[in-house]
């Protein structure tokens, strides 16, 4: 193991990694940039490209090498973040230890939120079990390149065909709930599906892993319009930024970044051309939201819906951005509610 984790920092250009994160600049033998890890005006981050290391010399005071700077930008394990780099630099590792066996766990429920989302597409995309949820995206102008981009799906109504489908892919009960995908019956130990009769959004965070989902219901009055997954070990909601996985680097070259609220005010404006552009679940918009932000970009302009509750919204999120150095702007729909 150790053989290999020295492989992949000979591999990597700790200038070049950092640099595709920070804006450094040429300072000397050294590079320079803002602090990713607090804000500030005067650069006080130094990158050495000789000792392979980098330092903040501001507030922070941490630094370390390649991995380290990596585990912290991307809130990472050592574990992780050492299979990540070696993917990405194409090192070949022998199977990591487990921390715990947290992390072990934490990838088994991103499989099966995966295994989800691609039984949900299928059943959209391929089974007449999908035409209702598929001819109400057509309806709607969603084309196809969205579906498979987003990899929009359908849960059928069924109380247990996801759990089946699980099942078969030797996941267990606990994996099931714990993954927000099923629940767990009062009485007796058996699950159903938490997800029946909805065209289905796979929430994925900014590294492309499926931790959730947001389900739309086609039909009837007597249901909740959308159903999320609950808070678990993979989800949190004020993390969450629809889309970001995808639109990252239209939002990095842009330096800029429109907020919307939910799945669909955020796909469609990405359908006619606007990339640089995520969703927020809900109205507000919070400080872990912007920090992962942050990473891309310093504009952010607010297109929230024009209720009482996006007012309010919009409010809080300029209260909270502010202090953060981020520029604002807040855009209108004239004639309209949603974006």
């Amino acid at each position: 193991m150790e053989g290999a984790i020295e492989k992949i920092k000979e591999r990597i250009d700790i200038v070049e990694l950092i640099g595709s994160y920070v804006q450094l600049k040429k300072a000397g033998r050294n590079f320079k940039g803002n602090c990713p890890f607090h804000q500030e005006k005067t650069p006080s981050f130094v990158v050495s490209p000789e000792r392979q290391l980098w330092r903040c010399f501001g507030s922070c005071g941490i630094g370390g090498d390649s991995i380290a700077f990596f585990m912290k930008y991307e809130n990472l394990s050592f574990p992780e973040a050492l299979t990540d780099l070696a993917q990405r630099y194409g090192v070949e590792i022998e199977k990591i230890p487990v921390e715990g066996k947290l992390v072990h766990y934490k990838e088994q429920l991103v499989k099966a939120n995966q295994g989800a989302a691609d039984f949900y597409h299928y059943i959209l995309t391929k089974s007449s079990i999908g035409k209702t949820a598929l001819d109400y995206l057509k309806n709607r102008d969603i084309s196809d390149k969205i579906i498979e981009t987003f990899q929009l799906g359908y849960s059928p109504s069924s109380w247990d065909s996801l759990s089946r489908f699980l099942h078969t892919k030797k996941f267990n009960d606990k994996e099931r709930v714990d993954s927000g995908l099923c629940i767990q019956k009062q009485q007796g130990s058996s699950v159903y599906d938490r997800f029946r009769g909805r065209l289905m959004f796979p929430l994925k965070d900014h590294r492309g892993n499926a931790v959730g989902f947001s389900g739309r219901i086609l039909s009837g009055e007597n249901e909740a319009k959308y159903v999320n997954t609950p808070e678990t070990m993979l989800y949190h909601k004020r993390t969450m930024l629809f889309g970001l996985n995808i639109t990252k680097e239209s939002v990095k070259k842009e330096n800029s970044i429109i907020i919307v609220e939910g799945e669909f005010d955020m796909i469609t404006p990405f359908q006619h051309g606007i990339s640089a552009i995520a969703a927020v679940k809900g109205s507000a918009l919070t400080v872990e939201q912007l920090q992962l932000i942050k990473r891309y970009a310093n504009r952010v302009y607010l297109a929230l819906d024009a209720d009482k509750a996006g007012e309010e919204a919009i409010r809080r999120a300029i209260e909270v951005a502010e202090p953060m150095g981020f520029e604002l702007g807040v855009i209108v729909i004239e004639g309209g509610k949603d974006p």
